[in-house]
């Protein structure tokens, strides 16, 4: 066992959970730990994946636990989206403030070319700092990422997942992260931008499943791989890359409205778009698609927080009681 700099010695409280946690394990893929703010949450959770996990990833909500959480544990990789990254070739476009006023790596165009890989606004696509950041991330043992990003990295890419050990802290927050996540939110925007009606019975379900279908067909029909054309020294047009992946997004969002195990067929999704010009529909709960979109993620799972009303209530809401 090797304590960070930071800690002479455990607190008996603190052995006494990490022997709990890890008897538990024996029998649980995932266990919950609730203490107070200030009694070693993330120490404990790394003494435990000393013991049982040789990869892991700690998962947090905010920015202030994952500068925390670096902090405590130097040695881990911290990882976050894309557009928390400068471009190679062009760092001063970037604005950190608001990367989508400039440039940053989530306007990556990295293709193939031969046996090469490029992009245009990383030249050697190995030094992108995104790249790098992945590179370090993906071979680091423990690695800290950001709840949203670790769910659309495991599902979408596949970096992170299958980690010997997960440890999310703040689990009560993951329901409405999860429900973020899997919801369909179309803005007014993008519903302008491609053209897209509003259902016209918003009120009967039983006419969501049309309205998608005829949704996904005009969005597909305006679908063209982004082809870069560049006459000498000319960039690539940024504003028709972005639009062409705000609608690479939409169609991965009315695909999964229409899938028939997870989609509006199932009879759980309700429609939230009265207040604004917007077009959402959310799942009444996130339990049917905890497995597919978190617990699969993972070997094992320490899920911790500071304010767990009812340990039952909740991983009955993550689909952890159901039959």
């Amino acid at each position: 066992m090797k304590l960070p700099s930071w800690a002479n010695e455990l607190r008996p409280t603190q052995t006494s959970a990490i022997d709990q946690i890890l008897e538990d394990f024996q029998t649980n893929s995932i266990v919950f730990l609730e203490a107070p703010t200030g009694t070693g949450k993330t120490l404990i959770a790394d003494i435990v994946r000393q013991n049982i996990a040789k990869r892991a990833v700690y998962v947090c909500s905010s920015i202030s636990l994952q500068d925390q959480f670096l902090k405590d544990f130097p040695d881990a990789a911290l990882l976050k989206g894309r557009s928390n990254y400068p471009t190679l070739d062009y760092p001063q476009r970037y604005v950190p403030t608001n990367p989508t006023l400039g440039l940053s790596c989530a306007d990556c165009t990295k293709h193939k070319v031969g046996d090469e890989m490029r992009c245009d606004w990383c030249e050697v696509v190995q030094q992108c700092p995104y790249e790098g950041a992945k590179i370090t991330a993906i071979r680091s043992d423990l690695v800290c990422a950001n709840s949203y990003y670790f769910l659309y990295e495991a599902n979408y890419v596949g970096a992170l997942s299958k980690r010997d050990l997960v440890i999310i802290d703040e689990i009560d927050t993951i329901e409405s992260i999860l429900m973020s996540f899997i919801e369909v939110n179309i803005s007014e925007y993008r519903i302008k931008e491609f053209n897209l009606p509003h259902p016209e019975r918003k009120t009967v379900s039983s006419t969501w499943l049309a309205w998608a279908e005829e949704a996904y067909d005009i969005a597909k029909k305006q679908k063209r791989p982004y082809q870069q054309e560049r006459l000498f020294d000319s960039e690539p047009d940024l504003k028709a890359l972005r639009s062409e992946r705000r609608l690479t997004s939409l169609l991965a969002d009315l695909k999964r409205l229409l899938d028939p195990d997870w989609g509006l067929a199932t009879d759980n999704w309700v429609y939230d778009g009265y207040s604004a010009n917007h077009i959402i529909f959310k799942p009444i709960t996130v339990a049917p698609y905890a497995a597919e979109y978190l617990w699969r993620h993972g070997k094992r799972f320490l899920c911790m927080s500071a304010t767990i009303i009812s340990a039952t209530e909740l991983a009955d809401s993550l689909g952890l009681l159901s039959s």
